[in-house]
């Protein structure tokens, strides 16, 4: 539909990252700070299609209870280890900066396996294979983006065309 290639066609690299994210085997999903809300958002609506399984590494008392524990940094990376993924899963990083210590550190954990970044268009730390970024220097106009694009994955996941 017209809205879907409008959205794609502002960001092409997109493209290559959503294909990743729909032939996945597992999706994990993270974000930090705002990008948290964002990511169990897109979590619960690409379940809810029930073509994948997204799992969310969102959870208020992991989060803190790792951070306590082992440092916020490894908030992410805790939660991770306990799955067994492979090269067959994805996760995607939403970082309205992509410098979150604990999103950085994420993304360079499992560099082994596609990991999809939701970011602005800024100097961002974490470097990835696969983005979807944002041209704007305003965080609100960036989480915006970051949700219309979960929306636009799950339009797909579900065979139907945006209206």
């Amino acid at each position: 539909n017209e809205k879907v290639h409008a959205l794609l066609s502002l960001y092409p690299e997109a493209i290559e990252a959503i294909k990743k994210i729909l032939y996945a085997g597992r999706i994990f999903i993270c974000g930090n700070g705002g990008s948290l809300s964002t990511a169990n958002h897109i979590a619960l609506d690409w379940s809810k299609v029930g073509k994948k399984e997204v799992i969310p590494i969102t959870g208020a008392e992991h989060i803190s209870a790792y951070g306590n524990d082992t440092g916020y940094k490894n908030v992410f990376i805790n939660q991770l280890n306990r799955h067994k993924i492979t090269e067959k899963d994805v996760i995607v990083l939403i970082s309205t900066s992509g410098t979150s210590p604990n999103v950085v550190k994420a993304g360079i954990v499992y560099s082994h396996i596609p990991v999809v970044l939701f970011t602005g268009n800024n100097d961002f730390t974490l470097k990835t294979e696969y983005r979807l970024p944002v041209n704007s220097k305003s965080i609100r106009v960036i989480e915006d983006t970051h949700l219309a694009y979960g929306h636009v994955i799950c339009e797909i996941l579900e065979g139907i065309e945006a209206q």
